[in-house]
């Protein structure tokens, strides 16, 4: 296939006669829609010239060892127009198997199997089997058990059930594990795992409807009237295939899994083949009580206040090495797990972040897979990526909430640099962030930001102090970042005052106030200062006049976190 660089005409031909020749089979949906996603960046978006001399290989692409080859998937085509189900090649494969009571027989088949084998039983079951050869095993006891287990072991090439349950419970399995598969992975259904063979045609018939051929037809409400099966999952079956004793479902599409503060260190070292993660340093956790009174005036709906007593977790500073990725608008990721430093906000009960679309709880698939091509850079870096790149706002408050690591991390590596992203090529030259980041006494030489995802080999990255949303925290100890910035921004000319309003222009097109001229004069008139923040970053006589951020420092002692 010839490169976009070099030919994109050629390239847009190759599309349009690989997608005529996909329409006729049964080959997932997916792929089709990544070859219009492609085709339309090579057509509206040319690519930027400095990076025609970066290797032709997409960042994207390189986070998953077993990626879905166009050619490949072509080659594995049979008379019928189906996709074998074989496993990758190129390397060893990992399987699963989840077995019950009474299964010696068929672990001895998959021990000659010669693959990397990971048993999940329950502990009973796990006694029985000791010493009959080598496999990694797991104890589950219940669904959220063998959820776990999974996510420790990594990405698998195959998952065999063989513990014998009901076709629902089986269903419900299937929605919880089924992403933890590679592209191209296989999960196999024993016949001996449904209770009765009526509950194994039950099953069958409702993965039967999984494949792509039939998506669009209307279930048989005889053959699958009790069906759980999660469309959001479902979406991700590429074939399945019945046999006489066993069913067979092979999953497209690259998943990403989720990974939350308080299970990052466990899961990201059990899942690592190549690299590490390790927690540097820890604040610990702290509480106060809000001294600043909150009045809500005249709310349409009800609003829930920040409660009085403020909790603050412990703060972590971890070292993540290894395959690093830094995409864009905070998502990082070591190897093709997210790392919790993604999130604005880490602690919310669903994690969201612009670059990722959620299908699971557990499980994400990259968003906005342009085809840039990533670039690696050698050494240590720290990060301070911020998901609404470019706003004032936003850089203020939870940028510099990940600052209070800097020097620790500095000290521990002497080489560390400062990276940040912009989201695309040619969007802007990032003065502000760099003003901001030099004023805190960071040196100019130490602050890298590049306007494509980026390859890393060690990459340092901190809780923030700062969580605006459920359940809200400010750590006090923030305010040692915000005095630090005063002392070089604040020019000395500046008077302070103790009654602040902090208002919008009305220039501005998003979120604007409709009466924001009679909510200042509101303000103004008892004696409130109307202060417009992004106003005050200019310089002034070799200083920074004040921001908002840097008031509420400057008046510390008139003002509660």
């Amino acid at each position: 296939m010839p490169s976009i660089v070099q030919a994109p005409n050629a390239l847009r031909k190759s599309f349009a006669s690989l997608k005529k020749e996909l329409s006729m089979t049964t080959i997932s949906r997916v792929l089709v829609e990544k070859l219009s996603s492609i085709e339309r960046r090579s057509s509206n978006e040319p690519f930027p010239p400095q990076l025609e001399d970066i290797p032709a290989k997409s960042w994207f692409s390189s986070l998953f060892p077993a990626r879905f080859d166009v050619q490949q998937a072509l080659s594995r085509f049979t008379e019928q127009g189906s996709i074998k189900a074989t496993l990758p090649s190129q390397r060893s494969s990992v399987t699963v198997l989840l077995i019950g009571e009474g299964a010696q027989a068929k672990l001895r088949e998959f021990l000659k199997s010669g693959t990397e084998l990971h048993v999940i039983a329950p502990p009973k079951v796990l006694a029985s089997i000791e010493g009959l050869g080598k496999f990694s095993p797991w104890a589950a006891s219940n669904l959220n058990e063998i959820n776990w287990c999974l996510k420790m072991i990594g990405l698998v090439d195959r998952i065999v059930v063989t513990q014998q349950e009901s076709c629902e419970r089986h269903q419900r399995l299937f929605n919880r594990i089924f992403l933890h598969l590679r592209n191209g992975g296989i999960f196999v259904f024993e016949q001996e795992s449904l209770t009765s063979d009526k509950q194994f045609e039950l099953l069958k018939n409702s993965l039967l409807n999984l494949n792509p051929s039939k998506m669009v037809t209307e279930t048989k409400s005889h053959s699958i009237d009790r069906l759980v099966l999660d469309p959001a999952v479902a979406t991700y079956v590429s074939r399945v295939q019945t046999f006489a004793a066993h069913l067979t479902i092979e999953k497209c599409g690259h998943h990403v899994l989720v990974v939350r503060d308080h299970e990052a260190n466990r899961v990201i070292q059990s899942r690592t083949r190549t690299g590490s993660v390790r927690e540097l340093h820890c604040l610990p956790a702290s509480s106060y009580t809000r001294e600043a009174k909150t009045t809500s005036h005249f709310a349409s709906v009800p609003i829930k206040l920040i409660g009085h007593e403020i909790h603050t977790p412990e703060l972590k500073i971890r070292v993540y090495e290894g395959d690093v990725s830094v995409v864009a608008q905070m998502l990082a990721l070591h190897e093709n797990t997210v790392i919790p430093e993604s999130f604005r906000f880490h602690m919310a009960s669903t994690l969201r972040n612009t670059r990722l679309k959620s299908v699971t709880r557990d499980f994400s698939m990259i968003q906005n897979n342009w085809n840039y091509r990533w670039k690696h850079l050698s050494g240590t870096y720290f990060h301070v990526d911020c998901e609404n790149s470019g706003h004032f706002g936003h850089l203020v408050t939870e940028v510099l909430s990940h600052l209070w690591g800097w020097e620790h991390a500095k000290k521990e590596y002497p080489d560390l640099k400062l990276l940040f992203r912009i989201r695309h090529p040619g969007e802007r030259e990032p003065h502000l962030e760099k003003q901001i980041f030099e004023a805190y006494g960071i040196a100019r030489d130490d602050i890298v930001w590049s306007p494509v995802p980026v390859k890393l080999d060690r990459l340092v990255a901190t809780t923030p102090q700062w969580h605006n949303q459920f359940t809200h925290y400010a750590d006090r100890r923030i305010q040692l970042t915000w005095n630090r910035l005063c002392d070089s921004l604040v020019g000395k000319e500046y008077e302070a005052t103790d009654k602040i309003f902090v208002s919008r222009r009305e220039l501005l097109s998003n979120r604007c106030c409709r009466n924001a001229r009679e909510v200042d004069n509101f303000f103004r008139k008892r004696g409130f200062q109307i202060i417009f923040p992004e106003e005050h970053i200019s310089k002034s006589r070799g200083k920074y006049s004040p921001s908002l951020v840097f008031l509420l420092a400057l008046e510390a002692q008139h003002y509660s976190i």
